[in-house]
Order: C-alpha cells, then structure tokens, then sequence
C-alpha cells in the first residue's frame, strides 16, 4: 500500500491493468468463471457465511521476500512510539513481548486493546520547544498516523502521531511455506439498498517494490473487495471484485463474470511482487505460486483488540508514501454503492 490507502496520486495505468497470470493447478476442484457450484453472473447463490462463501483465493508470488504476517505477529515484534515535530525526539510508549530488553518501568508491554478500544493510549504532542502542549491530547483511536492525508486529530503537526516501528530482523515474516495460513481479516459493511461490500485484509512486514525505494515503506495493508447485492433469506448475488492499490479511486472494478474463481464462489487474486498490490487472474496460471486459501484463516477484523488504531503500521518516513500505512479503521471513508448494478 502506497502510503495511505486513501492517498490520491496517480498511478501508471500498466500497475492496474497488467493483471497478472496466478494458478490454481494446485487444487482439485480447478478454476473457471462458472466453475463448481458457484452462481454464474446475474444468478444468486444461498449461504450462510457470504465472508466465508466468497473469500478470495489469494497466490503470493513466488520468491517474496516479505510474506503474510498476523497482526499480532507485528505487534509482539514491534515499539509502539510517539512520533514527534522535526527536532524533537519520539518518545517510545511501549514493546512486544518479543523485546523484553526494552522493557522498564517507563517503557511497558504494547496494550493491544489500548491501541483502538480503549482505555486508549493517549499522549500531548510537543510544542515547538519540545515541550509538552497539554492544550492538545490525541488518542491512538484517533486518526494520527504521521503524514496522513485524512482528517488527522486536530492540533498535531504533520510528522506527529502513534507509531508502530516493527524490528527490521522481521520484516520478511515467518519462513516460507507452500501454503500460507496466515490471518485474513475480514469484514462485511451493508452499503444500503442490498448493496453488501466483503473486505479482506492482508497485512506484510513491508513494501518494497523493485526500483521504487522512494516508495518503500515498513509496513503493509492490502485489501480485496467482493460486492454482492443480497437478495435476502440468505441468498446472496456476487457481482464485482476490487482489487489493485488500496486507495478507493486506484482501484479495479472486475465483474464476477470475468474472474477465474476456486470452487466456483472463490475469487482468484495474485499478490503482485514487493508491493503485494492484488490483481485478479486473467486466466488461473501461475507457476510456484504459494496459495493462501483465505477462507481457512478468517478472523473477524471488527473482533480483534486491536482493531480502530489511528497510527502507522510502520516506521515513520519523510512523507506518507514512506510511512508505515493505516490499518483496518473506523475513519475508513464510506464507500457508495456507484459500482452496484443498477436496480431493474
């Protein structure tokens, strides 16, 4: 994720219209657009668990450096810091349980429910004399992530906000392995006039695109989208899946009709390398893919005790494109229903 997910710069159209090829060879029941039991488009299909029904098959291309992680996995390996104005030191709150050499009676183990449930950490940023302006308090549920181009908590200048600067040594995450079982965090929002939106978020330890260093950053949330229209009684129509970079207006609408799917309910994405941008699959190939069937590994984004930080995912850089980004949040902007079909 470049930055913010909401961050607005442009992009080379290749990045979004370059789909790359991804493979399900690997699994018995194959891959098409109407395959297995699945609704072709226009039709609806009846379940229980859409999140579990319709979570992507996600490929993760081979020889990356940096792989999936668990929010958790983070956070134990990770300092969680008050980023201050230029010329004025960061001020470390707390550390993972992995680091127990940092660890004193000032600095405490991260609170993982303090980071966006509360009771929250809080803390008055410094003024330009470094000293602390106790007219300003900012919460870590508030949107503070340094650089961010959102409606950040007010009285906090630009490089100020909660940190989480996880250990370089773990940026590459766990060993590889031929399958990944890493979390998938997800979510479903109700847009309003049967519009559904499923959200599934990954997390990595970095971006790091080939010859893009200038926008390397620690830290890294990726997100695939699947819109249904519900139908009701448990009946749910599939119709669009977004993927490519995560801010809004970067991102590829794919109708459910032109995406190869596992099982016939499962959406094909490929992890672009470095960056972890997703891209659908133009026709279910990939050779030495690791596949990650996230329905095996949903965890309920909304559950999790840490779930509503404001701050970075990420050491802070000298600009938002090198900041670790904003993780799953209550201060997402809405999304309209402009990409649902049109009512009959």
């Amino acid at each position: 994720m470049e930055g913010s997910w909401r961050d607005s710069r442009p992009r080379a159209a290749a990045l979004i219209v370059g789909l790359a090829l991804i493979a399900c060879a690997a699994l018995a029941s194959g891959c098409g657009s109407d395959d297995g039991d699945g609704p072709p488009a226009g039709a609806s299909l009846a379940t229980p668990e859409p999140l579990r029904t319709f979570a992507p098959l996600v490929f993760v291309a081979p020889g990356e450096a940096h792989r999936p992680i668990s929010a958790r996995w983070f956070l134990e390996r990770s300092i969680l810091s008050f980023a201050e104005r230029e010329g004025c030191e960061d001020r470390p709150i707390a550390v993972g349980r992995t680091l127990p050499e940092l660890q004193n009676p000032t600095i405490d183990w991260i609170f993982h429910f303090g980071l966006g449930r509360g009771p929250a950490y809080y803390r008055n940023p410094y003024d330009a004399t470094c000293e602390l302006d106790f007219d300003v308090r900012v919460d870590a549920s508030q949107l503070t992530r340094p650089f961010d181009p959102g409606p950040r908590a007010a009285g906090l200048e630009p490089r100020q906000g909660f940190v989480l600067d996880l250990g370089d040594e773990h940026r590459a995450g766990p060993p590889a392995r031929a399958e990944v079982d890493a979390p998938v965090y997800a979510a479903r929002t109700d847009e309003g006039d049967g519009g559904v939106r499923l959200t599934y978020w990954m997390l990595f330890g970095m971006h790091a695109l080939e010859g893009r260093p200038d926008r390397a950053h620690e830290g890294d949330w990726e997100r695939v989208d699947v819109l249904l229209t519900d139908h009701g009684d448990d009946r749910y129509e599939p119709h669009t899946v977004e993927v490519g970079p995560a801010p809004l207006d970067r991102r590829v609408a794919v109708p459910w009709a032109s995406v190869p799917r596992a099982d016939g309910t499962h959406p094909i994405v490929e992890l672009a390398r470095g960056s972890h941008t997703p891209l659908a699959s133009a026709d279910g190939s990939c050779d030495r893919c690791a596949a990650w069937p996230t329905w095996e590994s949903l965890a309920d984004v909304g559950a999790e005790d840490w779930y509503g930080f404001g701050g970075a995912w990420g050491e802070t850089g000298d600009s938002a494109a090198t900041t670790g980004p904003l993780g799953p949040h209550d201060h997402f902007p809405a999304v309209s229903g402009d990409r649902r079909p049109a009512a009959d």
